[in-house]
């Protein structure tokens, strides 16, 4: 059975008065490195002064995913993210990730990298992600898949 893995990251930084991503916006999960590496295409990583180096093929894009809702952490409280796939895909990122353990999974959206995570376990068809968030802007990121 997959388990639910809290991913961290911080989509958007409210610091820094970044504006909010609109619907119609291409989102991917892909691999990547801090090194280079054969087949990894370079990236300006945003907001972090640096680059990274992410495959170029998609792990996960928004035509996989089959719900996005916001939950609640359930000892704080704040909202968070929850990404359902389609079983073949949770299959492919569970296989992918399994292999991967220690290494990047990097966020794209529209072909930008957004963040970098170190995979920690094997991910699986249902991925949680948290972050500093507020319900606007969970409600914002689900706009990317929803289109609304």
């Amino acid at each position: 059975m997959y388990r639910t893995i809290p991913i961290l990251m911080l989509l958007f930084v409210t610091a820094c008065n970044r504006p909010a991503i609109s619907p119609g916006h291409a989102f991917s999960l892909r691999l990547g490195s801090e090194t280079p590496v054969n087949g990894m295409v370079e990236k300006e990583l945003m907001d972090a002064g640096h680059t990274i180096f992410v495959a170029q093929q998609d792990i996960v894009s928004a035509k996989d995913v089959s719900e996005v809702e916001m939950i609640k952490d359930s000892e704080t409280g704040r909202p968070l993210i929850a990404i359902s796939v389609d079983r073949r895909t949770g299959d492919r990122l569970h296989s992918i990730t399994t292999g991967n353990v220690g290494k990047l999974c990097v966020i794209l959206i529209d072909n930008k990298a957004v963040t970098a995570l170190p995979i920690n376990a094997p991910l699986g068809p249902r991925l949680v992600i948290e972050g500093d968030f507020s319900g606007r802007e969970v409600t914002e990121v689900i706009s990317l898949f929803t289109g609304y």
